[in-house]
């Protein structure tokens, strides 16, 4: 499970209205407090070759602006190690960037600067003095918007020579619910053209213009991000002969798609794609999609990787962090301090492993041509509707879900995630958090067979009157019901909760029988165990029904038992993503009560 999106529903509309001025731009959260001490985390990551092994040039990766926010861990010693360690083995020097330390106190801290006394405070920006000695710049799924001064540095980086590899997701994927998604920071335009967006100070009119040939990416690089949702998980495999796509697809296969976007080329003399969807893909709208998800199909959806060489530099774009993404996060989630879960994408059978090593050997040569004549270099293939009349506006309100913390003030980030005020090398001890209490098993028998365990893995006492099973009825996007739990469970200790008209056999399992609501769950509702209001596991796919179950054979929801891994030591807390059981669960023929209690 490795996206962010759920559908909204008018119930979501109302329960995060309040938040939504503050979001979007029209009223500001209060600033991050300075007196927090921040020295938790100060050492900037690097890898370098051994000996004298290396190329002499320097890779940035991005992580100034929330690349690790929610489920997203795209940094070089977490979610992107693997695609940095190949780097190095390639001879680049790789390095984290967070921003300037203007204080000199060897914290880069962030500051909402949507604020005006926080713009000469702010840290956590991108300057041009601040990459310009790079050879490449990395951006994977920026989450809060560039500055009109950070968009200026990104082109002059470009223009001196050097190459950006702009790293995207599907449309919504909203990490940190602001209600910005990287498709909209990298176009620099919101999908709404509501006048909150017109933001004014730093940021300047970020409203959708309704045109595909407006926007930052568009007029300096000769393409947009669709707003779309896509998956094709057996690899998109239109991709483009070498010689078409600069040497770039040399040896590369299918490519991944886990629900992610595509391109539209609007000028063909800056970009063209190098991998598109063929006729024999089978691509298909993302679950969660806001819309549609998919548009037109085939060539006319835009690629899904492209390229550009609108000055003396490059730029290269994907649609989709899932095949380059690696299953070692480092951070803590924001809103609950929980573990998260990535996806080993960069060694999966359509990984995109070759081709993002071969994109960064291609950005980080120097070559003097400008645009792509027709003659030397082929040129693009202008996308037949590059952008369609759905994406000229947000089809919902924003943000999907209410953040659980403020995303744009770092002092209510959770231990241990990226930005906060402490975490493991602090001085301050991690909270009891809980984080892992997960549901165990799931018992969806027949009749009134229903059940679900649950397990403590942490070193110490539980206290279950924090927490909560919820359940989320046919799809809907807010709980439908609640059961408050209570009690001490102790430390590696089993809690069974079984509906009270169960079998006498399930019955005895029990620790706890109840009549409520949430124990006549059925394949295709969400159950979610809580901590404090957080979601802090979850099984299925909050805001979507996806008919009768989720998964498929024994391994499903309906009419089985699920029996969780013995590998998964914490929860899923997004429910937002597509839901696969077999990823974390065993599944055994309905009415298997044997494993209860034996984790």
């Amino acid at each position: 499970m490795n996206k962010i999106l759920c559908k909204k529903s008018l119930c979501i509309f109302l329960a995060v209205a309040a938040v939504i001025l503050q979001l979007s731009g029209i009223s500001y959260a209060a600033n991050a407090a300075s007196g927090t001490s921040y020295t938790w985390n100060n050492t900037i990551p690097q890898k370098s070759p051994s000996g004298g092994s290396g190329n002499g040039k320097l890779v940035l990766f991005d992580n100034s602006h929330c690349q690790t926010a929610g489920a997203a861990d795209w940094v070089i010693d977490g979610g992107f190690s693997d695609f940095a360690d190949d780097l190095v083995q390639e001879g680049y020097t790789v390095r984290e960037y967070r921003g300037i330390d203007k204080n000199g106190d060897g914290a880069i801290r962030y500051y909402d600067d949507r604020q005006p006394q926080n713009v000469s405070i702010n840290e956590a920006v991108i300057t041009y003095d601040g990459i310009k000695d790079a050879d490449v710049f990395v951006i994977a799924e920026a989450n809060r918007p560039f500055t009109i001064s950070e968009y200026a540095a990104l082109k002059q980086f470009v223009d001196s020579g050097k190459g950006i590899y702009f790293i995207s997701d599907h449309y919504n994927a909203d990490r940190n619910m602001n209600t910005w998604d990287s498709t909209e920071v990298y176009n620099g335009y919101n999908r709404s053209s509501g006048s909150s967006y017109n933001m004014g100070g730093e940021y300047g009119d970020m409203r959708n213009p309704g045109s595909a040939y407006s926007g930052w990416l568009s007029q300096n690089f000769g393409l947009r991000f669709r707003f779309n949702a896509i998956n094709c998980k057996s690899g998109v495999s239109d991709v483009r002969p070498s010689q078409e796509a600069e040497g770039i697809t040399a040896g590369v296969g299918p490519i991944l798609m886990a629900a992610g976007s595509t391109l539209a080329i609007t000028d063909i003399n800056k970009a063209k794609g190098i991998v598109y969807f063929s006729s024999s893909d089978s691509a298909s709208k993302w679950n969660s999609a806001v819309d549609s998800g998919l548009y037109f199909g085939g060539r006319a959806e835009g690629p899904y990787v492209a390229i550009s060489k609108p000055s003396a530099g490059k730029a290269a774009f994907i649609g989709d962090s899932s095949p380059i993404e690696d299953a070692t996060p480092k951070y803590k989630r924001e809103s609950n301090g929980s573990s998260k879960s990535t996806y080993p994408g960069w060694t999966d059978p359509y990984n995109a492993s070759l081709l993002s090593v071969n994109i960064v050997n291609w950005l980080a040569t120097p070559e003097s041509y400008v645009g792509f004549d027709g003659i030397n270099h082929t040129k693009g293939i202008a996308t037949p509707t590059p952008m369609a009349d759905i994406e000229k506006n947000t089809p919902q309100a924003e943000p999907w879900a209410a953040p659980g913390y403020d995303p744009w003030n770092t002092d209510t980030f959770a231990y241990g995630s990226y930005g906060a005020p402490d975490g493991p090398n602090s001085t301050q001890p991690p909270p009891s958090t809980g984080e892992g209490l997960i549901i165990s098993q799931y018992i969806e028998g027949s009749g009134n067979n229903k059940a679900i365990e649950l397990y403590n893995g942490t070193q110490s006492s539980v206290n279950l009157s924090e927490y909560s099973l919820v359940q989320y009825n046919n799809g809907s996007s807010s709980v439908t019901y609640t059961l408050s739990l209570s009690g001490t469970l102790a430390s590696g200790a089993k809690y069974v909760i079984v509906n009270s008209s169960a079998s006498s056999t399930l019955l005895s399992k029990a620790n706890l029988t109840t009549s409520s609501s949430v124990m006549t769950f059925n394949g295709n509702d969400v159950i979610a165990l809580r901590r404090n209001g957080s979601n802090i596991d979850i099984i299925g796919q909050i805001g979507y029904n996806p008919g009768t179950e989720w998964g498929s054979g024994l391994t499903s929801t309906c009419d089985n038992t699920l029996v969780r891994k013995s590998t998964v030591t914490s929860g899923d807390a997004n429910g937002a993503d597509a839901f696969d059981p077999s990823l974390q669960w065993d599944g055994y023929e309905r009415d298997t009560f044997t494993y209860l209690g034996s984790r």
